[in-house]
């Protein structure tokens, strides 16, 4: 995992998330320095050709970890792994009611189903690379397109690597910011530091 290309995509929505996330970064991960996509304020209906020229233009290796800007880090990464060869997306984190289709052939990982709503997903992820551009020049819309829309041999791991927010930090269903799962010297950090 050290190996390969780790990205944050961010937008002018993200930008009071982005420094949070950057201090989780470096005090649970602090040997992986992600790259980050700032989509600033273009169009959300270009998310997925702005992300795919990002990658393109980054030099990515050919397997790469993707996270949104507010999918928070809440711990370390538990340990190291590869993406299976006969995965293009492997998730990292905890498996949800979504994934009660998996294959289970008693490996590490599951494998999703032809009946696995989101096997392609914004949660954090290792993807082939060349897999994930396909997929976002096939879909060419915003995330939610993506998700819905984008088609790939994907699976989950069986013990989570890394530790997230269950729910999304930045969301129209709340006001502000959701920061529940967020320990508490991590939320202290945030808030003597002005990054809340």
């Amino acid at each position: 995992m050290k190996s390969m290309k780790w990205y944050i995509i961010t937008s002018q929505v993200g930008e009071k998330i982005l420094p949070i996330q950057k201090h989780l970064f470096r005090k649970y991960i602090p040997e992986i320095r992600p790259n980050i996509i700032d989509l600033e304020d273009k169009p959300l209906k270009d998310w997925c050709k702005n992300v795919a020229l990002a990658i393109e233009e980054s030099n990515p290796t050919d397997a790469i970890a993707l996270f949104l800007d507010d999918h928070l880090l809440l711990d370390r990464v538990v340990r190291s792994v590869s993406l299976p060869s006969e995965l293009e997306r492997l998730e990292l984190g905890v498996r949800t009611t979504n994934h009660d289709t998996c294959i289970d052939s008693n490996k590490w990982f599951l494998s999703y189903s032809n009946e696995t709503p989101y096997k392609v997903s914004c949660q954090p992820s290792i993807w082939r690379t060349e897999a994930l551009l396909r997929v976002l020049k096939k879909v060419d819309g915003d995330p939610w397109q993506f998700e819905l829309e984008g088609v790939c041999t994907a699976g989950i791991v069986r013990d989570p690597i890394i530790k997230t927010m269950d729910e999304s930090a930045i969301s129209n269903r709340w006001k502000g910011l959701n920061l529940r799962g967020m320990r508490a010297e991590d939320f202290a950090y945030c808030v003597d530091n002005n990054l809340l």
